[in-house]
Formats: C-alpha cells, structure tokens, sequence
C-alpha cells in the first residue's frame, strides 16, 4: 500500500497582473490577466474590485469620478 504526502507547495513568487497601465479614461475599457506560478494544490485566485469580490464569469463595470484612481 502506498501512501501519499498531502504536504503543499507554495509559489515561487507572488501573482503577476499584466495587461494594466499607469492611468486610465474615463469610460475606457481595460482587460487585466492575474497568473500564479506554480503550487500544490493549485493557487485560488480573486478579483475584489472596491471591496466587491468580481465572478470570474462576469465582466465587471466601475465607473470611477474624475480626479480618482
């Protein structure tokens, strides 16, 4: 009988977000990716946009004020 180790494996690094730029339109749309390297098991990553957690289905439309980040 053998028996397998349920020890984990934790990335090498932290996630890496692509795809974003240093500002942004009002009204402009934006298409960001997160990656996680490696891990056992596998790495469960989220998307919280002002505190609101984003579906992974769904597309997500803030509308921020001018003057804000």
């Amino acid at each position: 009988m053998h028996r397998r180790s349920q020890e984990g494996v934790l990335p090498k690094e932290g996630p890496k977000i692509s795809g974003e730029d240093k500002s942004y339109q009002t009204g402009e749309t934006i298409d960001l990716n997160c990656t996680a390297s490696k891990s056992y098991p596998a790495a469960t990553l989220r998307w919280y946009v002002n505190d609101r957690l984003v579906n992974s289905s769904e597309r997500f439309k803030e509308t921020l004020e001018e003057g804000t980040k």
